[in-house]
């Protein structure tokens, strides 16, 4: 096991205690900051619901304290990225996971902040407040109307330097980065439909330009398809191919031909590449179970959600 796979395993471990209680209701913003009370200094973890592209870019973080000052709390965040149960779990296919994945059209995470609380904060009782941009699903309150409550306590607190052993010597010691766990720059495609359209294939193309030009390879790229699996008996296949550098052809096969429209969710990331301009869908199509072309939702039916960092 590498030393990076190893920082990103520890830094789930660290937080995904966090939100054991929290994740069995996978996509709901907490109440409370984790710890719900922590000194001035300290780390804490923030569970943010299950918003589209949300990310340090754009969003912010503030604390409210009990004299009613204003403290912005922005640059102090270490890191947003996403929890995701163990699909063997009870979380992963629960009758809540499956109401969740039905009306959100994504598969069951948890959107999760790392915060750095500034060593100035006065001690007391006290509200966060997280503002985003970020598209929030119809089933989730938004993040921007939910007080957080986090009390702060009399000390001066330290930020956790996540300190981990690697290897089998304990006194061989390194430091975990929570932003090793933020999405890559991506393009991320899903649609609007309410999914009631049933394919034996779907073939989408789409442009989209990076700084890498027409030079960028399909070995700097990755698509990462939505597991909807749990509320889809489609039993899918789906493949892609990158031509000129900037045109993706994105095909998705059910053999049975029960493939939902909403299926088409995935995320095209860049391992060493940024997203210029706007990418666009150049074209749909959809066949059914014979091979057939049939009429499916358009493409202005569909979203797309540029997250450069």
């Amino acid at each position: 096991m590498t030393v990076s796979t190893q920082k990103t395993l520890w830094n789930c471990w660290v937080l995904i205690s966090t939100f054991v209680a929290i994740i069995l209701l996978p996509g709901c913003t907490g109440l409370d900051a984790f710890p719900i009370a922590a000194r001035a200094g300290d780390t804490i973890t923030l569970a943010l619901g299950s918003p589209e592209g949300m990310g340090r870019d754009n969003t912010s973080v503030s604390f409210e304290d009990a004299q009613g000052g204003i403290h912005d709390l922005t640059t102090d965040m270490r890191g947003i990225f996403k929890l995701y149960p163990d699909p063997a779990s009870k979380a992963w296919d629960s009758s809540d996971t499956f109401t969740l994945v039905s009306n959100a059209r994504h598969e069951p995470w948890l959107t999760v902040m790392a915060l750095d609380l500034p060593s100035s904060l006065p001690v007391g009782a006290g509200t966060i407040r997280v503002t985003t941009t970020a598209d929030y699903p119809t089933i989730n309150a938004h993040v921007n109307d939910v007080p957080i409550r986090l009390e702060i306590l009399p000390g001066a607190g330290t930020p956790n330097p996540l300190e981990y052993v690697f290897g089998s010597t304990p006194t061989s010691t390194a430091f975990g980065n929570v932003q090793d766990l933020e999405p890559r720059h991506s393009v991320a495609v899903h649609t609007d439909s309410g999914g009631a359209n049933m394919f034996g294939a779907i073939e989408m193309k789409l442009h989209i330009e990076t700084d890498k030009g027409t030079n960028l390879t399909s070995s700097n790229v990755r698509i990462l398809m939505e597991d909807l699996m749990i509320i889809t008996e489609s039993q899918r296949n789906w493949f892609w191919d990158l031509d000129s550098g900037q045109d993706y052809t994105v095909t998705l096969i059910s053999p049975l031909g029960w493939l939902a429209d909403y299926e088409a969710h995935f995320k095209i990331i860049f391992k060493q590449a940024s997203v210029v301009g706007t990418p666009t869908i150049t074209s749909i199509r959809y066949f059914d179970v014979n091979g057939a072309e049939v009429t499916g939702p358009s493409t202005s039916q569909y979203t797309i959600i540029v997250d450069n960092g």
